[in-house]
């Protein structure tokens, strides 16, 4: 029965026990956070091959079936636990003040930062607080100070840098049944959040190679589209194509994405690269 269910449907019986792996990690309580973090990648590492070996036997009749499918589930519990339960005594989740005052973190850019007239917001790789050793993952917003002229400080993808502001751990839900922001940062392996006031409170101490398939070829051709979208279109139109097509939906004029969301077709201006590479 089930080898006749996998033929038929090959996604679901993969899809199936790896969701069911995540859920049990995530309603039971399970932490697994006194493990270290290099022997939770070798599980995951050896629950990989043993997938791909069972994976190729299993046609071979249903006495295989079984632990593949527990494989799956054991593959889903341990990979929520690396990338949602993090509570190390150095994670930054763990080092947080309740009480008021700025703090000084340092960390590298691990993704473009998002750079508007307003504000910017960088994703950070954490390696230090207050001059201590820390890691994890912040998302920092660093806002324009309204009361003087400031311009907004270029900030690139790899590089280290330290910012002086608040650091506060993840929104909650505030209301049952609505969207919960914390939960999703969470589960896109981001421990706080970061708030400062004053592009003063940013210095770029300096740069650290990272991903070269990133920094030397995506972004640079992101980059030279942007710029021909620019040159050919320009204008609000411009902006919606940048947002179409490459993601950029930050200098969206406001107005033009309050129209989209009266005339219910918001979902447009938010289509991601991935959407327009299953399209390609």
């Amino acid at each position: 029965m089930l080898r006749s269910f996998s033929i038929k449907y090959p996604a679901l019986i993969t899809v199936i026990p790896l969701a069911c792996g995540i859920c049990i990690s995530y309603f039971t309580g399970i932490r697994l956070f006194f493990l270290p973090e290099w022997f939770q990648y070798l599980i995951l590492l050896l629950l990989t091959v043993f997938i791909i070996i069972l994976y190729n036997k299993k046609t071979k009749g249903e006495l295989f079936m079984f632990p593949y499918l527990m494989l799956l589930v054991f593959f889903g519990m341990f990979s929520l636990q690396l990338s949602h339960f993090k509570e190390g005594k150095d994670n930054i989740s763990q080092n947080i003040s309740s009480g008021p005052g700025n703090v000084i973190i340092k960390g590298i850019v691990i993704e473009r930062p998002e750079i508007t007239d307003e504000r910017i917001r960088v994703l950070l790789e954490i390696n230090g607080l207050n001059g201590s050793f820390k890691n994890g993952r912040v998302f920092a917003s660093v806002y324009k100070n309204k009361f003087k002229e400031e311009f907004s400080r270029p900030i690139y993808y790899g590089d280290e840098i330290e910012l002086k502001g608040r650091l506060e751990p993840l929104p909650f839900q505030r209301n049952p049944g609505e969207f919960n922001y914390g939960e999703y940062l969470k589960l896109q392996g981001i421990d706080a959040v970061f708030t400062a006031y004053g592009y003063e409170n940013i210095t770029v101490t300096a740069h650290k190679e990272q991903n070269f398939f990133m920094e030397h070829i995506i972004y640079p051709v992101k980059d030279y589209s942007v710029r021909v979208i620019d040159s050919l279109i320009g204008g609000s139109e411009g902006e919606y194509l940048k947002g179409l097509l490459l993601g950029e939906r930050s200098n969206i004029p406001r107005q033009l994405k309050e129209d989209f969301i009266n005339a219910g077709v918001a979902h447009i201006i938010a289509v991601s690269g991935l959407n327009v590479a299953y399209v390609a």
